[in-house]
């Protein structure tokens, strides 16, 4: 059997709202697509009516199609495969099953909520290929370091060296030993992405996008990405020109998301990024995430508005929630008057399009009292039109956080340990915070909803 290797992208966990919000949700998303699909067209000045700015009907996962471009570099045939091109999970473990004895090895990637798929994956199609070898990677394989490790899976790659599970995979093809199961690098590496990986049929639906950095220098108690890498790393901005390039004229993208977890942490980087860009004259727009800090530091205010005027149209911001004790407790802090500043001269001054702000509910210390304070700050923003879309949805922790490993120090109850369950939507949730029931932040976010009118 020729040497040739499955890059296996499990089903997206879409789970949806629960029925008292679906409502409220179906509106916000029909709403904010209809807000970026305006601010593209006015700003490109197309017709709104025969564009579809925002596409993400797919996900895809960038690590795999890094992963893939190593390897062909290397002259190992690699096909790549989405759980979410299937009707449902059952039809895609047929597939794959039918599929096991045509490759060498699969190559798995996985969030938290997919970690029980990804082990069925992984025994179906060795029970149909026993020779077949496989290895394991992802955002959320921090799991693995603190759970129990599943002895099916030859090797786990804990964190973001895709240059080091290339290797491997390369090694494994040549028949050597892979003496330790679990490999663990404190990297980012940065490569070119292989977009024919993705099936054509299927390419428009997927939602496509770039990124500037990789990682964040605060330490949240809830998050786990401080973990991954020691520090920031800022990607060659050329090479990042050409993706966005390439995602724009052979993709025909016209709103790109650059998902960095700050975009805004380092001026002088984004000052060449900016000179680059505007001599490179590409006719698209985008979006990036901030963090209230960085978007109310006033020496970035000059920035922004350059970026305006070059394409930038909407500002994701990472609020979480607006209680000073809760983010206390998530060891964040944030000035509250700077950021009503700063979201007065983003609408007021700078004239940018969209901002959406990013928020959880259910966090630890999020009790009564918090909870009135965060409404109450929503409806102050709401009343002077300081923001045009918000996203609550429920806090779930994630392996290998603080509040995973010591939940007794925030209040906190782990229900169970069934991965399945850590998803957004899930209800019951599978933590409690000690005093509160889920109604309570169920109630959190309709009320959310409403003050922002959906």
């Amino acid at each position: 059997m020729k040497n040739r290797v499955l890059l296996i992208d499990p089903t997206s966990i879409n789970h949806m709202p629960p029925k008292i919000l679906n409502k409220s949700e179906n509106n916000r998303s029909k709403e904010y697509g209809q807000a970026i699909n305006t601010a593209v067209s006015n700003k490109l000045n197309i017709d709104k009516e025969i564009i579809n700015a925002f596409s993400g009907k797919f996900a895809v996962n960038y690590g795999l199609l890094m992963l893939g471009y190593l390897l062909k570099q290397k002259n190992i045939e690699t096909e790549l495969i989405s759980g979410d091109y299937f009707l449902n999970e059952t039809e895609f473990l047929n597939y794959l099953s039918k599929q096991a004895n045509k490759y060498s090895i699969i190559g798995l990637t996985s969030t938290t909520p997919q970690f029980e798929q990804v082990k069925k994956i992984n025994v179906i199609m060795k029970n149909s290929n026993p020779k077949l070898k496989s290895i394991l990677g992802g955002p959320h394989t921090l799991y693995y370091k603190t759970g129990k490790v599943d002895e099916n899976i030859d090797v786990i790659h804990i964190g973001h060296g895709i240059d080091i599970s290339a290797n491997i995979i390369e090694r494994m093809l040549k028949g050597e030993k892979i003496n330790s199961k679990v490999v663990k690098t404190d990297y980012y590496y940065d490569c070119p992405k292989d977009f024919e990986l993705i099936q054509k049929k299927y390419i428009k639906d997927t939602m496509l996008y770039s990124y500037l950095s990789f990682g964040c220098p605060n330490n949240c108690n809830y998050c786990m990405e401080h973990k991954l890498v020691k520090k920031v790393c800022f990607n060659n901005i050329d090479t990042k020109l050409k993706e966005i390039e390439l995602l724009v004229n052979k993709y025909d993208r016209k709103f790109i998301h650059l998902a960095d977890s700050d975009f805004l942490l380092n001026r002088v980087y984004l000052q060449e990024f900016l000179n680059k860009l505007e001599k490179a004259n590409i006719n698209c727009c985008f979006s990036i995430n901030a963090t209230p800090n960085t978007l109310s530091d006033e020496r970035n205010f000059e920035l922004i508005d350059r970026f305006v005027k070059n394409g930038l149209v909407e500002i994701l911001i990472g609020v979480e929630h607006f209680s000073p004790k809760v983010l206390k407790i998530l060891n964040k802090n944030y000035n509250m008057e700077k950021l009503f500043k700063a979201l007065k001269i983003m609408k007021n001054e700078i004239k940018l399009p969209v901002m959406s702000m990013y928020t959880l509910v259910g966090l630890p210390g999020e009790d009564y009292e918090a909870i009135d304070e965060n409404i109450e700050v929503f409806k102050k923003l709401n009343k002077e039109k300081l923001y045009d879309f918000s996203f609550p949805k429920f806090f779930v922790p994630y392996p290998d956080t603080e509040i995973y490993l010591h939940p007794e120090k925030f209040n906190v109850k782990i229900l169970t340990k069934d991965w399945s369950e850590y998803h957004r939507w899930s209800l019951p949730r599978p933590i409690e915070i000690i005093g509160m029931r889920d109604e309570d932040y169920l109630a959190e976010i309709e009320s959310i909803s409403k003050i922002s009118g959906y």
